[in-house]
């Protein structure tokens, strides 16, 4: 979760009201930022850098459950480059990047004072680490599990401001240098804070990139002389990787904001590009094992309660969503703010420190309350391919009770009709809930029961909708534990199966049940001659196959499979397929 709230701070608002609201909600992480304004003035010893805020936030964070994770995005003004810039235009990159970078890092057992970035970073990490000189008193008890040991070197250094004239490091008449060069001042300021780090705290994760958007590339006015651009994340992180020197970065971090028609909410598969995207370039530079967090991100077109529903969607799409590697860890933005959609809180009321939830923060406390503490199987697929591109399913499962939980919906496009799905339960009582947006009975909760066959059917729309399982978990379990061939008088070939159910319940067959077993010979079916149409439990069927006369020169691999169509469901679909070998004669 990300803060905006140093403003409230100043104001003397009490933003331990947030992050009570934060605890409350199921936040576990707060990514916050400290940044070299701290710092007075090149000649003030660290005992006198102003750390108010930082301690504040830091300290209420911990007392509320919740670790912090610090970005370092800004300089201080007697320290920055080009000290003419505006204030409100400070945090951006290529504005200010530090002087004295070139300076030499370590000195001894620490940091040289002469590169004033790399001493910040060094004072700030010796202070919030487990152990650090902040963690004493009454804080001592809280170091070892919120001692600070993440540290993301900027915020969204690709995003750039140019006057029309050009100066300094900023955009001017030549772009691709310019950027080239911030680009090499980046990859420089990451090096300079890994050396600090490491001289700091050895087990320091010091996070790189923060990059805002991977494929989303903008260029707006910001006045008649000034304008943004925002360099592709993909490009600025590729110019990283070829200016860098220094490779111990614990990680890369993201902020995967998409575009889109305005009213559109996340597109899954849009997000799961932007993720295969940046893991290609992980891997292209010997990365593929380092961790990758999408430290912001959020989905604010439309009204609150069309944005409360990127909450489940974004974090499940961005954690489970991929075949490969998911994001290791995500941060929604924002805890609160004065306007937007995708804030959790909103300032409202009369009073200084008057926070009120809006609907993303009722969606994210829904989510963890769900969702925390299952271990999550990945998405489910119908094997309709118009079907799956339309709409996600993903499944949980609780590691302790095994009881699984469904979080799905239908992809977002206007005037779209609901999507026919099939929930593979194994529990009778099951209960749905829609997405929560406030605090009343309006959730819609309700149960059903599953289907004789075990199945729950569900229409989605765009709105996410849980589904857990309630009940007992009991379903049949059909194994095949034999398979094996006879010969005919006429020379045709039988195939044979043996057939257990060792699951909990009797399997019982309906009308619709296309078989219970079928055979195949080198992967074409071959129909049995009877299916049994209840397996009691415990029950053992031997079921036979019409003879066939295949060709006998050479050898063939005969299958026998139980419930092919998973027509009815069974507590483990892993075990349902026997094999043995027709030798050629």
């Amino acid at each position: 979760m990300n803060e905006n709230l140093r403003g409230d701070f100043n104001l003397g608002w009490p933003c331990d009201t947030v992050l009570a609201l934060m605890g409350t909600a199921g936040v576990g992480w707060w990514r916050g930022s400290v940044d070299m304004s701290v710092w007075p003035n090149p000649d003030s010893p660290p005992n006198s850098w102003d750390w108010h805020f930082t301690d504040s936030m830091v300290e209420v964070a911990a007392t509320h459950g919740i670790k912090t994770l610090f970005c370092m995005p800004g300089v201080a003004r007697w320290a920055c480059t080009d000290t003419s810039i505006p204030r409100s235009l400070g945090w951006v990159w290529s504005n200010t990047p530090p002087r004295n970078l070139a300076a030499q890092v370590e000195s001894g057992d620490s940091v040289a004072r002469e590169n004033w970035w790399a001493y910040f970073v060094y004072q700030a990490i010796m202070r919030y680490k487990p152990g650090g000189t902040f963690w004493t008193g009454s804080r001592a008890a809280l170091s070892e599990s919120f001692g600070i040991r993440y540290w993301e070197v900027w915020n969204e250094p690709n995003f750039m401001t140019s006057p029309a004239a050009g100066s300094g490091y900023r955009v001017g008449t030549s772009v691709e240098d310019s950027i080239w060069v911030v680009e090499s001042l980046y990859a420089r300021i990451c090096d300079v804070s890994l050396q600090a780090a490491r001289k700091a705290d050895p087990e320091a994760g010091v996070l790189v990139g923060a990059v805002s958007g991977v494929e989303h590339e903008d260029l707006h006015p910001v006045s008649p002389a000034t304008y943004h651009r925002l360099v592709k994340g993909k490009d600025w992180l590729r110019g990283y990787y070829s200016n860098r020197h220094d490779t111990l970065n614990f990680g890369i971090t993201v902020h995967p904001y998409q575009t889109g028609d305005a009213g559109k909410a996340l597109i899954p598969d849009t997000f799961a590009r932007d993720l295969d995207t940046v893991r290609g370039i992980m891997l292209a530079n010997g990365e593929s094992d380092k961790a990758l967090w999408a430290t912001e991100f959020a989905y604010q077109a439309g009204p609150p309660d069309f944005a409360a529903q990127s909450v489940p969607c974004g974090h499940l799409a961005g954690l489970g969503g991929n075949p490969v590697k998911f994001y290791d860890r995500m941060f929604w933005a924002s805890m609160a703010f004065d306007v937007g959609s995708s804030e959790l809180l909103q300032h409202q009321g009369p009073s200084p420190g008057y926070y009120a939830q809006q609907p993303c923060y009722y969606a994210y406390q829904q989510m963890t309350q769900g969702l925390l503490g299952k271990r999550l199987n990945g998405r489910i697929l119908s094997g309709d391919p118009v079907a799956d591109a339309g709409m996600r399913v993903y499944e949980l499962e609780d590691p302790v009770s095994g009881k699984k939980t469904w979080v799905g919906w239908r992809d977002y496009a206007p005037h779209a009709a609901g999507v026919a799905v099939r929930i593979p339960t194994r529990t009778d009582l099951l209960d749905i809930a829609l997405l929560a947006r406030r605090a009343d009975a309006d959730q819609s909760d309700f149960s059903v029961t599953a289907r004789t066959d075990g199945w729950v059917g569900l229409t989605l729309g765009p709105t996410p909708v849980y589904v857990h399982e309630t009940g007992t978990v009991t379903r049949p379990d059909l194994v095949v534990d034999s398979t094996w061939t006879s010969e005919n008088p006429d020379h045709t070939v039988t195939f044979h199966a043996r057939v257990k159910n060792i699951g909990n319940r009797e399997l019982v067959s309906s009308g619709k049940l296309g078989s219970v077993l079928r055979f195949a010979i080198d992967g074409t079916p071959v129909d049995p001659v009877a299916e049994p149409k209840r397996l009691a439990l415990g029950g053992i069927a031997v079921v036979r196959s019409a003879p066939v006369s295949p060709d006998r020169n050479v050898t063939h691999l005969v299958s026998a499979t139980a419930n092919p169509g998973k027509d009815v469901m069974e507590l483990n679909f892993d075990n349902n397929a026997g094999y043995c070998p027709l030798s050629a004669r």
